[in-house]
C-alpha cells in the first residue's frame, strides 16, 4: 500500500452469489487474504485469486489503482478461469445498438409519413414515459434509483460518480495497462510512475472532472443543461450531431440506463494516437521536460473529448493527430 493510507472497507463477492460481505483493508493484497477468508476460499486449494470491479469489469492488477477506489466500492473475487464482465452494461450497449438500427428505419417511415399518422403514434408512446426530471431525491424518485448504490441519495450524485468512473479508468486501467505492457526499460517505468503520479493528482484535484456529468455544476464545466438534458456533440470530424441526439438521464431510469452507452469520444484517439505519443516522448525526452499538461487536457478533458451518442462514436481510426511541438515544455529564452 502507498504510505499513509487508512483502512477502507469494500464489499465482496463471489461471480456465482450475489451476496456481498464487508472487508476492511489498507492494501490490495490484505483485501485478497481476507477475502479469501470471508468467502471461504482460503479452505480450499483454488490457486492465485483476482479481484475485479463488480460494475463493469474491470481488473484491479496493482496497488496504485486500488488506492484511488473509493469506500464501499463492491469487488468481484476471481479463481483463475473465472471471468466477470460486468452487471449488465454490455448488455444495454448490445440491446442500444439494435435499437438505434430500428430508429433510423422509423426516422425512413416518418420521413414517407405526409399526414403525420406515425408521428402521433410516437408521440403519444414518449408522452407515457413520465419524466421526472425535476425531481432530484431517492425519496422523491425511486424508481430512477433501481440499481442505484444505496450511497447515493441525489441523482446528480450518481451521475457524479458515472463521470469519475470513466475518467478513473482511462487513467488506472488503460493509460497504466498500455504502459505496462509496453514500457520495458527499467529507467523509462521510472519516469512513467513519476508522470502518472502527476496526471493522477492533478485528476484528483479536478475531481475527476464529475462537473461534467452534474446538472447543478457551473454552465461553463457541466455538458447538460439545467434540466439534466445531454445533446449530442457529434462524431469526432463534425461540428455537430446531424442526427441531433438528446437524452436526460435525470428523466426517467429508462434514460438512466440508456446514457450508459453514450460516450466520451477522444477525437485524438486515446489508444491509437495519444498514449503512444506519450511514450515516444518520454523514450525521446534526452532530459526535456514532458509537458504533462498537455497530455493531460488529451486524456481527461472537453478540450478532447465529445460526448457522443452510440451512433455518433466512429471507432474507425480517426485522423486526428498530436502536436510533436507540444510534447515537452518550451524553455522562456530572455
Amino acid at each position: 500500500a502507498m504510505e499513509g493510507e487508512s483502512p477502507r472497507m469494500f464489499r465482496v463477492r463471489v461471480p456465482s452469489d450475489a451476496q456481498r460481505f464487508g472487508v476492511v483493508a489498507v492494501s490490495l493484497c490484505q483485501l485478497v487474504t481476507k477475502a479469501a477468508i470471508k468467502l471461504k476460499l482460503a479452505e480450499r486449494s483454488v490457486g492465485p485469486l483476482r479481484v475485479c470491479l463488480e460494475e463493469d469489469g474491470t481488473e484491479v492488477v496493482d496497488e496504485e489503482y486500488f488506492s484511488v477506489l473509493d469506500r464501499n466500492t463492491c469487488l468481484v473475487i476471481l479463481k483463475r478461469n473465472e471471468r466477470w464482465t460486468g452487471v449488465g452494461v454490455h448488455a444495454v450497449s448490445h440491446a442500444m445498438v439494435h435499437f438505434e438500427r430500428c430508429t433510423r428505419d422509423v426516422l425512413e417511415i416518418f420521413r414517407k409519413d405526409p399526414n403525420g399518422k406515425y408521428r402521433n403514434i410516437l408521440k403519444n408512446f414518449l408522452n407515457s414515459i413520465e419524466d421526472c426530471s425535476e425531481r432530484e431525491s431517492r425519496q422523491d424518485d425511486p424508481k430512477w434509483f433501481e440499481g442505484v448504490d444505496n450511497r447515493f441519495k441525489h441523482k446528480r450524485e450518481e451521475m457524479r460518480y458515472r463521470c469519475k468512473t470513466r475518467m478513473r479508468g482511462y487513467l488506472s486501467k488503460e493509460l497504466h495497462g498500455f504502459f505496462f505492457q509496453t514500457v520495458s526499460n527499467v529507467k523509462y517505468c521510472s519516469e512513467y510512475r513519476w508522470l502518472r503520479e502527476l496526471l493522477r493528482n492533478e485528476l484528483k484535484t479536478e475531481r475527476f472532472n464529475e462537473d461534467y456529468f452534474d446538472r447543478s455544476a457551473a454552465v461553463v464545466v457541466r455538458l447538460c443543461d439545467n434540466n439534466g438534458q445531454f445533446s449530442c456533440q457529434g462524431a469526432y470530424n463534425k461540428q455537430d450531431c446531424q442526427y441531433q441526439h438528446k437524452i436526460n438521464p435525470y428523466a426517467n431510469w429508462e434514460s438512466r440506463i440508456q446514457f450508459s452507452v453514450w460516450n466520451l469520444d477522444h477525437r485524438i484517439e486515446k489508444s491509437r494516437e495519444v498514449l503512444p505519443s506519450l511514450k515516444s516522448a518520454l523514450e525521446k525526452s534526452n532530459g526535456r521536460q514532458i509537458n504533462w499538461r498537455y497530455f493531460y487536457g488529451l486524456l481527461f478533458t472537453r478540450e478532447n473529448l465529445k460526448l457522443v451518442d452510440i451512433v455518433c462514436h466512429d471507432k474507425t481510426c480517426h485522423k486526428l493527430k498530436c502536436k510533436k511541438l507540444k510534447f515537452y515544455v518550451q524553455k522562456c529564452v530572455n
